[in-house]
């Protein structure tokens, strides 16, 4: 039974919420997932450690191989602790700044130290999921001034996006570099790699892993 996990179509479940005991791991193995991915995104690595185990533990009492892909989270920008929600109407003027906490109801923070360096008038910025977005009108002092055109309602700590501007952003984080090492001690199949923007983003990833990798052979490359 072993051989099914080398079936040349991955079918891929996340382990969340929703998938939090051996007895639902079992479940999906018998309907066909054959790889159970972890998100790093989410939860603490201690939550992943007992997850992974978790996964090992019925795949064994299933008598079957069930591969363990760590997601690395990448370089997400997200908006930094509003002091409350803020209702963004379209051509209302705005100011991001990179900040983790907003000290000032007049400035959107940003966890990207970058924000100001990577835009430019006319730019483009994406908040929650592109749900929200912005044009850039200056680029002054630090602070990046903009114009909502599709307004919604932001909350703290949502992911923000600058489609084609992210040159400052680091392509690997130092949290993907804790979870690569996590990855590899636990003796992972797989490491994915979020938001890569050019071959060498994959190079570096790689590096990290045969920097921790040593003898370890088992984990997919």
């Amino acid at each position: 039974m072993k051989s099914e996990f080398f079936k040349r179509t991955k079918i891929v479940a996340t382990v969340g919420p929703a998938v939090d005991s051996e007895e639902a791991i079992c479940e999906l193995i018998k309907a066909g997932a054959n790889v159970f991915r972890l998100n790093t995104s989410h939860g603490t690595m201690e939550d992943h450690r007992a997850k992974f185990e978790m996964i090992r533990s019925a795949a064994n009492k299933m008598n079957t191989y069930s591969a363990i892909m760590i997601d690395l989270q990448g370089p997400k920008i997200r908006v930094g602790n509003l002091r409350e929600e803020i209702d963004l109407k379209n051509g209302q003027k705005v100011v991001f700044e990179h900040k983790n906490e907003q000290d000032d109801t007049d400035i959107i923070p940003v966890d990207y130290e970058g924000i100001a360096k990577d835009v430019s008038k006319g730019s483009r910025i994406l908040l929650d999921d592109g749900k929200i977005a912005a044009t850039v009108d200056e680029v002054k002092d630090n602070k990046v001034y903009a114009t909502i055109t599709n307004g919604g309602i932001l909350k703290s700590r949502k992911g923000l996006n600058i489609p084609g501007s992210t040159a400052s952003l680091a392509a690997v984080t130092q949290k993907d570099t804790e979870y690569i090492k996590f990855a590899v001690n636990m003796g992972a199949d797989y490491i994915a790699l979020s938001f890569v923007r050019q071959k060498e983003d994959v190079l570096l990833a790689k590096k990290y892993i045969h920097d921790n990798l040593k003898n370890r052979r088992q984990l997919k490359i």
